[in-house]
């Protein structure tokens, strides 16, 4: 079993192209991987999709120098790995924006699994192990003549600094070997500063390769 953390970084200066940043160094790499290095497991770890209230010191967290080239799930020998999501301002401003993030994955392909058994996402809901494709990070919509109600940034804000951020679990890895999409977007409004009442959008499209048996979790626990 492993943790990663998927580090996005963005800036309304590169909000033309609505690529997410690259580059950077230590937890403010952006587009990099890290993995989790430190005694016991992080805040915020769970089964299922929530919220990270405490990212830890960036010590805790091991930049890899590539993306992990296999991610394993519950039905793997190797356990299942985990997965959080951080996406933070390189401007060094997170408390001038208001970020909505969402998170889509896509049917994988992989000669383990057949059709039968194919899923729209590695990760699960609860214990039913309903695939969740689609992760609404923040559920609420536009506000009516006005900013949205989108959250400002919820991980490390105790005070609110360069390092505060909006950090997700997206929960345990399932399911059996296959290849996903995941799409990751971020919308951000500037609440104040330069930019006030500005709208952005980011995103990203990196891959997943799941190895597993080639049955889902629940259908090991009917056998």
């Amino acid at each position: 079993m492993s943790i990663y953390l998927y580090n996005l970084g963005f800036s309304v200066s590169n909000s033309m192209n609505g690529n997410f940043s690259s580059g950077g160094t230590g937890i403010n790499a952006s587009n990099a991987w890290f993995q989790y290095i430190g005694p016991g497991t992080p805040m915020g770890l769970n089964n299922y999709q929530g919220v990270v209230p405490q990212l830890g010191s960036a010590a805790l967290w091991s930049l890899l120098s590539a993306p992990p080239a296999n991610f394993y799930s519950t039905e793997s020998p190797n356990g299942g790995d985990y997965l959080f999501l951080r996406i933070f301002n390189t401007d060094g401003t997170p408390q001038t924006y208001i970020v909505r993030t969402t998170v889509i994955f896509g049917q994988g392909s992989g000669s383990t699994s057949s059709s039968a058994n194919s899923l729209q996402s590695p990760f699960v809901r609860n214990s039913s192990y309903q695939p969740v494709p689609v992760f609404d990070c923040d559920t609420v919509s536009f506000g009516i003549g006005g900013a949205p109600e989108w959250p400002a940034p919820t991980t490390d804000i105790n005070p609110v600094s360069a390092y505060s951020s909006w950090c997700y679990c997206i929960g345990q890895i399932n399911g059996p070997s296959s290849n996903y999409a995941f799409n990751v977007g971020a919308s951000v409004y500037a609440v104040s500063g330069n930019n006030q009442g500005s709208y952005y959008a980011f995103g990203i499209d990196p891959r997943m390769h799941v190895v597993g048996t080639g049955k889902r979790r629940e259908q090991e626990t009917a056998a």
